[in-house]
C-alpha cells in the first residue's frame, strides 16, 4: 500500500550547500523503491528552490563473523538534496513508498 514517511525535522539548509539524506525501515531490510523529496515549510521570506538528485539504494556489510544470504544485509537508501534559495530555508525530507 503507498505511503509517505515525514521524517524527524524540520531541517534547514544554506544556500548552495548540499545535505546528504540517509534512511532504512523497519522491520524489513527492504522497502524499495523509495522516493524521496524535499518538502520546503511555508512562510519564509524567499522562495525555497531545493534540488533532490543522486538516488541509491545501499546494501551494509554484515559484522564479521554474521552469516551471509538473502535478507541479511540491511539496506538503506540515499539522496543529496541542493539548495538554490538566497537565504537559509527549513524544509522536511518526505519519502514516498510506491507500493
Amino acid at each position: 500500500m503507498p505511503g509517505i514517511v515525514r521524517a524527524n525535522g524540520p531541517f534547514t539548509i544554506a544556500p548552495g550547500q548540499t545535505l546528504i539524506a540517509t534512511t532504512s525501515f523497519s522491520p524489513g531490510p527492504n522497502q524499495g523503491p523509495v522516493h524521496t523529496l524535499a518538502d520546503p515549510d511555508s512562510g519564509q521570506a524567499v522562495p525555497a528552490i531545493l534540488i533532490t538528485f543522486d538516488y541509491s539504494k545501499n546494501r551494509n556489510a554484515p559484522p564479521p563473523g554474521s552469516p551471509g544470504g538473502p535478507g541479511t544485509h540491511e539496506v538503506f537508501y540515499q539522496c543529496k538534496i541542493r539548495s538554490e534559495s538566497t537565504q537559509t530555508i527549513s524544509f522536511g525530507i518526505e519519502y514516498f513508498l510506491p507500493r
